[in-house]
């Protein structure tokens, strides 16, 4: 029986075939920096291994965020809202403001608004005013959002545990380090393309 061709599928089983798809799967005797470094149209400049890193950096990333993201979903909650929630958690009075909110989730502050929205809609979290700046907005976590982070806290820890249980404790510090020391590099500027003085391209 003939294989179906691409042509041959919907567009719902393109998309699917597509997700589903893994270059490392059809890599069976090379790494993926093996099979770049070979290709013909290499050339001596380019770093096989680091676009190999990167790759590998973000598909772990997709999959951590995957298994966070379908346990919380049990809990319906959202990840940036349980971040929120864990972030007024354990910062001093368990109230924080919301450009502060913005700056750790690495979000928008329109975006933080709608989030702080939906958690003060649930009485999770509270708006409040700063004593020392009334102009400045507070999110402080309620009665009832500190008992729902107690709820979810377990479950959470547990998944925590069970996606890093591959590494000893002392893999888990070096794993902290290189990718602290990837940070410090990024936000010094120094990963800026090369290719020229300004760190600008043509």
């Amino acid at each position: 029986m003939n294989q179906n061709t691409i042509s041959d599928l919907t567009e719902e089983q393109n998309r699917e075939a597509v997700a589903k798809f893994d270059v490392r799967d059809i890599l069976t005797l090379h790494s993926l920096s093996d099979a770049i470094r070979n290709h013909p149209s290499s050339h001596s400049s380019s770093d096989p291994l680091a676009l190999e890193l990167l790759v590998s950096i973000f598909r772990t990333a997709g999959m951590l965020r995957g298994n966070q993201e379908a346990m919380l979903r049990k809990h319906s909650i959202t990840s940036q809202a349980w971040r929120t929630l864990g972030i007024l958690f354990f910062h001093q009075d368990r109230a924080m403001p919301l450009h502060i909110i913005s700056h750790m989730l690495g979000v928008t502050r329109p975006h933080v608004t709608g989030i702080v929205d939906s958690l003060e809609h649930e009485g999770l979290v509270e708006r409040i005013a700063h004593t020392d700046d009334r102009r400045v907005t507070l999110a402080h976590l309620t009665d009832k959002g500190i008992e729902r982070v107690k709820e979810i806290g377990p479950s959470y820890n547990a998944l925590l545990a069970e996606m890093f249980s591959p590494f000893s404790e002392e893999e888990k510090e070096q794993l902290l380090a290189l990718l602290y020391r990837l940070r410090q590099h990024l936000a010094s500027g120094d990963a800026a393309d090369p290719c020229t003085e300004d760190g600008t391209s043509d």
